[in-house]
């Protein structure tokens, strides 16, 4: 890398190193290069561009009220609803929803289209930078399977969103750095602050510009670290928001603690080996990674440290010449990585340490350090003799990228079947994770509210589900798809003894309540029934109407009429819209006359499914 080139105009990306004959070929335009970027994205994700939802995006988008509440848009911005507080992603998301509702298409296209972009900008931002045949790296970066994770899934909109801005501020710092403009200076703050929107991630983003900074110059300059400054503020405000806004590792759902600092340090060194295997060779990708138990006590715990420091401390003795490079290229990668490395808890941490997602942008910089090295050393393989028209067109460094290209876009071809839906993910995982407790669950859930479930797969669900219990004991979600299981199967007593565990382990949730007041209304145990509705409505939820209305026609079959009017009037009044309250009110009020004690026929008491 040449740290000058920040200054002056790269040489035209694909244009050879030697001296140009008479015969040398025209190198493309920066134009074409962007095209051939573009088109092979396209290619390589067709698959993805017919998928579904899949996992968590039935949450964020399929059923996530502030997508269509009238106030939903204040919401995504000016409340703590949500687990992760990233509204620019949501606004495109409610933007999307206006656009072509739940059709799950466009979604696709967008994330592809983000996906395309970014390789466009990381081939401009290595070109800046200086780093050998960037054209190359930007494409290896757009067809590398590691980032299918976080382009097929919906889900992750906000990795491609926030890479954009990101490498958007780097282009825009760039031009400052040459102009000195205060114009260009407040576009970067304002395209970073955009970045914080979409994923808080980015707060590395100072600290990868401080690092490029000192690369450049290979000193540290005072009009640097103030330009800095409000970069490292924004940056440190965003972390104090995360962690007022985001809840406890605790609290969401059952995860574990990731154990004391010694532990999460020596687990930090086998994370980077383990992002860095995954980029040289992407083999075995799965959605869910075995949970990683690391003894700080033993010596073998540390042996990726030591290679690391290692790394480092010949970087430092070769400073004059490769050294610096490795310095920032290492440096920018372990910054970028930094925010996942188990320091912090975060609520994916209760399924694995690791996930592919999680190396989206931190793969930039891993991608232009083995690219630059294998171009640097292939020029040395060129033989010293004037070569041929062919014998310049076809070098050992064009043979290897082209293969090595062909190799990531055929990956990610392959990969990005996997994510047709949530049942093809999980299946995929459990071929090579069978002990993926998340995945049996999933699994389970996704054969339970199929839309034609024969008993078959009802005993599959069932298999799934009991096997997500075994392997992750005492979940209420868990639980309480294993009582819907049972139930739909008629194991009565065994739903009941699931759902009764559901609601112990959570006994504010209306859900639980609501799931055993079903049942014994089923069962025809009224007295229960109601016990467990009104229980329900104590607990709050946003189902009041639909409990009120179940409450009403339980009171009927138990014979108390008159308590029932009551409920079906507050039924009518939450949810205008639903017909069934009104009409039922108005059968009672027109038998009146009738004893309180008297029953209404078993027809118009007939169990409505919540």
């Amino acid at each position: 890398m040449d740290p000058n080139s920040a200054e002056a105009p790269p040489p035209s990306p694909g244009s050879p190193q030697d001296a140009a004959g008479p015969t040398r070929s025209k190198p493309a335009s920066p134009l074409e290069w962007a095209g051939v970027i573009v088109l092979l994205v396209l290619a390589a994700y067709v698959p993805a561009l017919t998928a579904g939802f899949a996992i968590t995006d039935d949450r964020a988008i399929v059923a996530n009220p502030r997508l269509t509440d009238s106030d939903g848009l204040w919401r995504i911005w000016f409340s703590a609803e949500s687990e992760q507080y990233q509204p620019l992603t949501y606004t495109t998301f409610w933007l999307e929803r206006r656009l072509w509702g739940l059709r799950p298409a466009g979604y696709h296209w967008v994330n592809v289209a983000l996906h395309a972009a970014n390789a466009v900008l990381v081939w401009l931002v290595l070109s800046k930078v200086g780093v050998r045949a960037a054209p190359v790296a930007a494409l290896l970066f757009a067809l590398h399977p590691v980032n299918v994770e976080s382009v097929a899934w919906i889900y992750e909109r906000k990795n491609a969103l926030s890479g954009l801005f990101y490498l958007l501020t780097f282009l825009v710092l760039f031009r400052f750095d040459q102009t000195r403009s205060r114009r260009w200076y407040a576009l970067a703050i304002v395209l970073f602050v955009a970045a914080l929107l979409s994923k808080a991630s980015t707060v590395v983003l100072p600290v990868v510009l401080l690092l490029y900074w000192w690369w450049r110059r290979d000193a540290w300059h005072r009009k640097n670290l103030i330009a800095s400054a409000p970069f490292l503020l924004l940056a440190a405000a965003m972390c104090v928001l995360t962690v007022w806004i985001e809840p406890p590792l605790a609290e969401g759902g059952g995860a574990e603690p990731s154990g004391e600092f010694l532990e999460r340090f020596a687990r930090a060194g086998w994370i980077v080996a383990f992002y860095v295997g995954k980029a040289l060779l992407p083999y075995q990708l799965v959605f869910f990674y075995p949970r990683w138990s690391v003894d700080p006590s033993t010596v073998i715990s540390y042996l990726p440290h030591v290679v690391l420091v290692a790394a480092l401390a010949a970087a430092v003795v070769f400073r004059p010449s490769w050294g610096r490079h490795v310095l920032f290229g290492l440096g920018s990668y372990l910054v970028t990585l930094l925010p996942v490395l188990g320091f912090l808890d975060i609520y994916y941490h209760q399924h694995s340490f690791v996930a592919d997602h999680f190396q989206y942008l931190p793969l930039i910089s891993l991608i232009a350090m083995c690219v630059h090295a294998a171009a640097f050393g292939l020029e040395k393989l060129r033989p010293t003799a004037r070569p041929t028209t062919v014998a310049r067109t076809v070098t050992p460094a064009a043979v290897v990228a082209v293969l090595t290209v062909a190799t990531c876009w055929l990956l990610t071809w392959q990969r990005a079947y996997v994510f047709h839906n949530t049942r093809t993910i999980c299946q995929d995982t459990l071929r090579h994770n069978p002990d993926a407790w998340i995945a049996h669950a999933l699994l389970g859930a996704d054969l339970l509210r199929s839309k034609q479930t024969s008993r078959e797969q009802l005993a599959q669900a069932l298999h799934h589900i009991e096997r997500a219990d075994a392997l992750h004991p005492d979940d209420p979600r868990i639980l309480q798809n294993q009582g819907l299981t049972l139930r739909m199967l008629g194991r009565y007593s065994d739903s009941l003894r699931c759902f009764a565990k559901a609601a112990e382990l959570e006994p504010t949730k209306p859900r639980h309540h609501l799931d055993l007041a079903a049942l014994y209304h089923h069962t025809r145990d009224f007295e229960r029934a109601i016990k467990e509705y009104r229980l329900t409505l104590q607990c709050g939820g946003d189902q009041s109407a639909t409990v009120h209305f179940l409450l009403a026609k339980a009171l009927i079959d138990s014979g108390q009429t008159e308590h029932a009017i009551e409920h079906l009037r507050q039924a009518a009044q939450l949810n205008p819209r639903d017909p069934r309250p009104a009409t039922l009110l108005e059968q009672l009020e027109r038998n009146q006359p009738q004893r309180s004690g008297d029953r209404v026929p078993q027809k118009e008491s007939r169990l409505v499914a919540p």
